[in-house]
């Protein structure tokens, strides 16, 4: 299991044995552990509501956990729903702002649909020729063209710089606009992967779970006809 460092960590103790942990990163959950011989006696519950004060208190509004299927019963009992699950990965959330209300925000901003739409997700970290390029080519294909840009801090290049930067770029080009990628366009740096235990599984199921958020629901809700995608050298 690969571990990286927490903003907080609660545990529980039983004359100074650990039975029960769980931790937070931003408003992601994780790392949640309860010892068999404490099952069924709420402990998951506690480390879980002592958490939510936590993301509460930095002024989060939502928040999620990302775990394996056959545990969604365990957190929606403590009152989350499931945003999408696959055979190997489960995001469930919970808070105030949900999937819904940020597609109705999106679907506002974007407008009614007038002619094929395209979509690009970048980090843009930083901008660069190739980008441009990719954008450029696409705006040749569709009427109608959303960038969003992967809102996670963990880039070399602060969100807002990256964000203004796009933003700039297309400020007179009624044709395309430039979204904060908001919680479900996964970042890679966000995706936790302690609950996965075979390394080598970690991309395949992390890209898996993005791209069929994407496709199942973003995609759908949004009325995007293709989706447009660059590589860059190694």
């Amino acid at each position: 299991m690969e571990y990286d460092f927490p903003d907080i960590t609660f545990v529980i103790r039983d004359n100074g044995e650990i039975i029960a942990t769980g931790s937070a990163s931003g408003n992601i959950l994780k790392y949640f552990f309860a010892k068999c011989t404490y099952s069924g006696q709420g402990a998951i519950g506690i480390i879980y509501n002592s958490l939510l004060e936590y993301v509460i208190e930095k002024g989060y509004n939502s928040y999620f956990i990302f775990t394996t299927p056959n545990n969604k019963t365990i957190f929606t009992s403590l009152g989350l729903s499931e945003v999408y699950s696959t055979d190997r990965v489960i995001l469930l959330e919970g808070g105030f702002y949900n999937y819904s209300k940020w597609i109705s925000k999106v679907k506002d901003y974007v407008g009614l649909k007038n002619g094929r739409r395209g979509v690009i997700v970048v980090n843009c970290n930083p901008m660069t020729l190739g980008h441009k390029y990719l954008m450029n080519r696409a705006l040749e294909e569709v009427e109608e063209l959303i960038i969003f840009v992967v809102e996670e801090d963990l880039s070399i290049f602060p969100f807002e710089t990256r964000y203004n930067i796009v933003a700039n770029e297309f400020k007179n080009d009624d044709r395309v606009k430039v979204i904060k990628g908001g919680p479900y366009i996964i970042s890679r740096g966000t995706f936790p992967t302690y609950f996965i235990k075979k390394k080598d599984q970690m991309l395949d199921i992390y890209t898996d779970l993005d791209a069929s958020i994407f496709a199942d629901k973003i995609a759908k809700d949004l009325e995007i006809d293709i989706r447009f995608l660059g590589s860059e050298p190694i």
